[in-house]
């Protein structure tokens, strides 16, 4: 028979081909890897950010529970130490024995009475027992607890956050992260340029134009130690 088709001339050297065709490949496989590798830092970056945040909500729920059952404590204690003090009164001097002693056994009664830090104020174990409880339950001592309570009196000019829109409501004015506000303090406008950089069912952390940071609680805001009004 005849002769065949002729065959196609070889890849000549440096040109396309099978080489050409792994460099790219090669390439967009280091593009693809670096491109993994950044958004895998991002990813990583973005929960270290919502983990840090989560726990300075802790901390910052933790202490206010902490300091609000003590202070509870405190005034528990106060509170029947007048009722013991009004209790251990003086009595009226008898005029048969007063007088006759020269006010001696007024005195040793006086001596005598016990005191109420002695039988009627809280030991220290007591008190750490009562930490202790709380710490353990702390699950019931959480933000959602406090934004339920605030949320249940936010009628009319009441202060509360609102934890689905991020936003706290302070007298008729809603203000969010990053917003400046005007801070007074006992009626009295705090001289500097406020900003709101947190936010919680708890408290508000506030930053001056000059770094400085104030930490505003809602129950300061409800009771009128501070209060937040919108720039002019």
């Amino acid at each position: 028979g005849g002769a065949g088709p002729p065959l196609p001339p070889p890849p000549r050297a440096g040109g396309g081909g099978w080489g050409s065709h792994k460099a790219t490949m090669q390439q967009q496989i280091t593009q693809a890897e670096a491109l993994k590798n950044a958004q895998t830092k991002n990813v990583l970056a973005l929960f270290e950010c919502d983990k840090k945040q989560v726990d300075d909500e802790y901390k910052a729920q933790l202490e206010f529970f902490q300091s609000r059952l003590i202070d509870s404590l405190e005034q528990k204690q106060r509170a029947m130490a007048r009722q013991v003090g009004f209790k251990h009164g003086r009595r009226p001097a008898d005029p048969a024995k007063g007088d006759a002693k020269g006010g001696e056994g007024d005195a040793k009664r006086a001596k005598a009475a016990p005191g109420p830090s002695v039988n009627y104020m809280l030991k220290p174990e007591e008190c750490k027992a009562d930490i202790e409880e709380i710490l353990r339950n702390v699950d019931h001592y959480t933000v959602r607890s406090a934004a339920m309570a605030s949320g249940d009196a936010h009628g009319g000019n009441e202060v509360w956050y609102d934890r689905s829109r991020l936003q706290l409501h302070c007298h008729g004015h809603s203000f969010e992260r990053n917003g400046a506000v005007l801070v007074y303090q006992h009626g009295q406008r705090l001289e500097d340029e406020w900003t709101i950089s947190a936010m919680n069912a708890v408290e508000t952390t506030l930053r001056a134009s000059d770094g400085a940071k104030l930490k505003v609680t809602l129950s300061q805001l409800r009771s009128g130690r501070y209060s937040l009004k919108p720039p002019m």
